[in-house]
């Protein structure tokens, strides 16, 4: 099998400042920093072949919007490797584009409310006909 999507190890870690309670610990936060490590997505292998379809399926907080990201190439994983039809997708973004779809964003922001919505009251973008 010819995999559309490899991916090998993938990880993302995200670095946080904590601050500390008190005005005084607050000031010495700004001088010498707290730094927290959020494991976003963590050691993550899997295929993907031709024709099939992935659905990845999970808590809040459990990486599947990080992975997405990795995937589309608008973020850039910490460790590991990903290809897309044979892309790398952060080194080639818009080469990887021209290849897949994705659709991000909370689902009020992607499909609007019919109820709500009157005919020229919500000014609709040009590509899109009502």
């Amino acid at each position: 099998m010819i995999a559309s999507i490899e991916v090998r190890g993938l990880s993302r870690t995200f670095h946080t400042t904590v601050r500390r309670p008190g005005l005084v610990c607050g000031l010495r936060s700004l001088v010498d920093p707290e730094r927290v490590a959020k494991h976003a997505v963590r050691d993550i292998t899997f295929d993907v072949g031709a024709g099939e379809l992935l659905a990845l399926l999970g808590p809040n907080g459990a990486g599947k919007s990080t992975t997405i990201k990795m995937l589309t190439g608008t973020l850039t994983p910490t460790s590991g490797e990903a290809r897309v039809a044979g892309v790398v997708p952060y080194r080639e973004r818009e080469r990887n584009a021209r290849n897949i779809g994705a659709v991000s964003g909370q689902r009020t922001q992607r499909w609007s409310n019919r109820a709500s919505t009157r005919r020229g009251t919500r000014r609709w973008p040009s590509s899109i006909t009502t």
